[in-house]
């Protein structure tokens, strides 16, 4: 018997943040980030691009609050080439770990881990 008061909908597809330098690059490294945000989709992925959300003439902290907010409603977190100098990227890594959300450490692994090959 089924119940009228149950809906079914579908489970969305996981979605992915994309984590890296931005800050003192030329063009914020936004040029790199839709490049990689592209591919990923292509692929068939969907992919939470930071250069997406924020304008370039934001200031970084609100940018930053932003970002934060994407990111927590993200099943993975890709880290792009670089991040190791970023004081947001560190920041999105340690909320990804305390936040139980999977960490890919580079996107090489993330492609290889999701069975593609490398961009």
């Amino acid at each position: 018997m089924s119940n009228p008061n149950i809906v079914w909908t579908p489970l969305a597809a996981p979605s992915y943040y994309l984590s890296g330098p931005m800050t003192g690059l030329p063009d914020f490294n936004y040029p790199y980030f839709n490049t990689v945000a592209a591919a990923l989709r292509l692929k068939g992925f969907s992919i939470v691009n930071p250069a997406e959300l924020n304008d370039s003439t934001v200031p970084f902290e609100q940018c930053l609050r932003a970002d934060i907010k994407a990111l927590c409603d993200c099943d993975g977190i890709i880290l792009l080439a670089g991040w190791e100098n970023s004081k947001g990227a560190n920041l999105e890594l340690h909320l990804a770990h305390r936040l139980g959300i999977k960490v890919y450490p580079s996107l090489d692994s993330f492609l290889k881990e999701h069975n593609h090959d490398p961009l």
